[in-house]
């Protein structure tokens, strides 16, 4: 920019002079003096007349300065007509670069002292431009470098986290939203449950809000369905007392395997305590008519459940006082879902189609202490004759200690194709087919330590699967009390009573071992029976003795 100025000046810098007067030259008048010396030629009035400027009142035009002619050097602050000689341009130039590189030092990784305004757009190129980091008070125009930034951020991330208000979470526990014919907030429970949800999203760390619903029946024709994480937040609340008392009552549900409440792709359903979920009985749900023998027909396309959870994280936790009526199925965890039911001494699934409570393809249901009753499918029955109080198929899990299972047309407790159960404590009785209490096939496992089973064909038969009877009372079954049909039973401290054919039977390769249960086993029909080695009709092929072992 300095050389561009001087360029264009085209006037040389020298030392200040003395203000410049006007001179005339020493010629004197021959006709004065009569001196022939003072007489002038024209080539000296040439040279003379040579060296002046023409001008007019004053006023000099179109003047060609030429060589190092000096004027003075105005004062810094003069802004007028008066001529700019070098030293002047000089001066402001150096003035304007030392503003200029106070104000960018773009590339030199400097530092601007002072307060630097600039008037026109400023673009910074090149990395590592600095400038002083502001105070953290700071509230100006001044400069945020990235240090002042990532401190506000820092700062910033601290208050929210310790006053999330501020964004618009709930810090606290929020109000309950009440539900009830009148005088609530809603009277709708589908509108306050949608209010919940919308809730559930402004809360923070581990508050939640909660639907309290009166006594009453609500009529829902439509399911709910969730795939959303923050439905985790919210909480229905019923009556804790007596379930009884507040239906959510599920209508259209005919043909539409419908489920009332649905967790899929992760949804989570916080707690649900207090409520019977069902659906009508009278045809018009999925449930068609019961006969005289208390078996169920059901509608086609109408084998939805009460809960399911569909999918890896989906889950849904249930308290303590739920009643479950009238769905195919009462509960479902299915592909990786989770069922958590971790008090179940007054929870009731009643009056299911195919089970009360089903965990396949990874599912887990943890239901302890529930009830279990009233599993029929008899729509078809020389197609199939379905009914369980308790299923675990496909590598799905059940956690059902201290439950209990009634009025079954297949079987108590099914454990299949890879599935496992933990039934300690278990109460298996009352079926209204002729199936066994628990079976269990297809490399499948069953711990019932401590259970009773009574009152069906087979107590526990383990067809190619595994169960542990240790401390299982197996009584009053028409055709054994414990069969192993190519597959292994172990325990020890069993009771086999009263068993009409066979206390324990083994075939098909099947074994049989038990310790200190010798002394507990009366009034069987025969108290063992295993099939001996022989060969097989048609190919010839050998096979071995069943084996029991029973001390």
């Amino acid at each position: 920019m300095k050389r561009i100025l001087l360029t264009m000046l085209a006037v040389m810098a020298s030392p200040a002079m003395a203000s410049p007067s006007n001179s005339t030259p020493e010629w004197k008048s021959y006709q004065q003096t009569g001196n022939p010396a003072d007489i002038v030629s024209s080539p000296q009035v040439a040279a003379v007349l040579g060296a002046k400027i023409d001008a007019t009142d004053g006023q000099a035009q179109n003047l060609q300065i030429q060589g190092g002619t000096q004027t003075v050097t105005p004062a810094a602050g003069d802004n007028s007509n008066n001529i700019a000689n070098t030293g002047y341009t000089d001066r402001a130039v150096a003035n304007l670069l030392s503003v200029v590189q106070a104000g960018f030092l773009a590339n030199t990784g400097g530092t601007v002292s002072g307060a630097t305004t600039f008037q026109q757009p400023v673009t910074f190129t090149g990395g590592g431009t600095q400038a002083v980091t502001p105070a953290a008070s700071d509230s100006s125009n001044n400069i945020a470098n990235t240090s002042f930034v990532g401190r506000a951020v820092t700062n910033a991330f601290s208050t929210i986290k310790a006053n999330p208000a501020l964004i618009g979470f709930q810090a606290v526990f929020s109000q309950n939203i009440t539900v009830c014919a009148s005088g609530c907030q809603f009277s709708d429970f589908t509108a306050a449950y949608n209010a919940a949800v919308l809730q559930a999203h402004l809360m923070y760390g581990n508050n939640f809000v909660e639907i309290d619903v009166g006594n009453g029946t609500y009529n829902i024709n439509h399911n709910f369905s969730t795939s959303d994480p923050a439905t985790a937040r919210v909480h229905i609340v019923g009556n804790t007392s007596d379930p009884t008392q507040v239906v959510l009552n599920f209508t259209g549900t005919k043909g539409t395997n419908f489920t009332a409440f649905l967790a899929n792709d992760g949804g989570i359903y916080g707690y649900m305590n207090g409520f019977t979920v069902t659906q009508p009985a009278d045809g018009s749900g999925a449930m068609a008519s019961t006969d005289s023998a208390g078996r169920h027909l059901w509608n086609a396309n109408s084998y939805g459940a009460g809960f399911g959870a569909y999918g890896g994280g989906s889950t849904i936790v249930l308290g303590p006082q739920m009643i479950v009526r009238n769905f195919y199925y009462s509960l479902v965890a299915d592909n990786n879902g989770f069922v958590d039911v971790p008090n179940g001494s007054g929870v009731y699934l009643y009056d299911a189609g195919d089970v009360n409570a089903m965990a396949r393809g990874g599912g887990t249901i943890v239901c302890l202490g529930c009830h279990a009753s009233g599993a029929s499918d008899y729509t078809n029955p020389s197609v199939a004759i379905l009914g369980s109080s308790f299923d675990a198929e496909r590598g799905g899990t059940l956690y059902i200690d201290g439950s209990t299972s009634a009025k079954t047309l297949e079987a108590g407790l099914l454990a299949l194709s890879g599935g496992a159960a933990w039934a300690h404590n278990m109460a298996i009785s009352s079926p209204v087919g002729t199936g066994p209490g628990a079976l269990i096939s297809g490399n499948s496992a069953v711990e019932l330590g401590g259970s009773s089973i009574t009152g069906f064909s087979i107590g526990v038969n383990a067809q190619y699967g595994f169960a542990d009877i240790s401390g299982t009372t197996l009584s009053n079954n028409s055709q054994a009390g414990v069969v192993a049909d190519g597959g292994v039973v172990t325990g020890s401290n069993a009771t086999i009573q009263n068993n009409t054919q066979y206390g324990v039977q083994a075939l098909h390769q099947g074994r049989v071992t038990l310790f200190a249960s010798y002394k507990n086993m009366s009034g069987n029909g025969t108290n063992f029976s295993a099939a001996p080695a022989g060969t097989t009709s048609g190919s010839g092929s050998s096979y071995t003795a069943s084996s029991i072992d029973v001390q």
